[in-house]
């Protein structure tokens, strides 16, 4: 599963757009593919696991499960 953060989603649509952690291309993202349970909606900053699709529209993000945010970097 490949990994990103929520760049933004509109609540009311149920659609938004996934930012991937490796260099590509942004993907959309609709709430009916959201993997837990009544929660059907996602804030940007966070951190989501997804499986990387093609439909005729172009990238989707299919499996979208929330990841645990990643602590801040140690300062020095």
């Amino acid at each position: 599963m490949a990994t990103g953060i929520i760049e933004c989603f509109d609540q009311h649509r149920g659609v938004g757009i996934i930012r991937p952690d490796l260099p590509g291309d942004n993907l959309y993202a609709e709430a009916s593919q959201l993997t837990m349970g009544a929660c059907k909606q996602l804030i940007p900053g966070q951190r989501v696991s997804y499986v990387k699709a093609m439909n005729t529209d172009g990238l989707q993000a299919r499996d979208i499960r929330l990841l645990p945010a990643l602590p801040d970097a140690p300062r020095t």
